[in-house]
């Protein structure tokens, strides 16, 4: 009868173990960082291999060295945008979509270099 329960009691805390395992799976955060010195042009391709539900791309670079910095985002299906550095001190985009490459473009009209991180936050939830 005991062999019985610890079984049972074995068996529920492995079942337990499973449903955790996979929500936390499902619910995965990837998170990649690049950075480096901005001259004049600068482009980092960041492929994305699976599908989500939600990409962040966080930009931080010297602004207030220069203001005048172009960022460009290409998405996997060539649509381009355009972000205004004037403003932001951190630029904060988010968007939604399927897999293939994702290209940030930096452009600057002087030779003075400037640093940049980039953050690439791909969210499954």
């Amino acid at each position: 009868m005991r062999g019985k329960i610890k079984l049972w009691i074995t068996i529920s805390i492995l079942i337990i173990i499973g449903v955790v395992l996979v929500i936390s799976y499902k619910n995965r955060t990837v998170n990649d960082t690049r950075g480096g010195v901005i001259n004049s042009k600068k482009e980092i391709v960041y492929e994305v291999k699976n599908n989500y539900k939600d990409l962040e791309i966080r930009i931080k670079t010297d602004f207030n060295k220069r203001k005048d910095i172009k960022i460009i985002i290409l998405d996997p299906n060539g649509n381009e945008k355009v972000i205004d550095t004037k403003t932001n001190k951190e630029i904060i985009k988010s968007f939604k979509g399927d897999k293939g490459e994702w290209t940030i473009k930096f452009e600057c009209p002087f030779n003075e270099p400037v640093n940049f991180e980039v953050n690439f936050i791909l969210r499954n939830k």
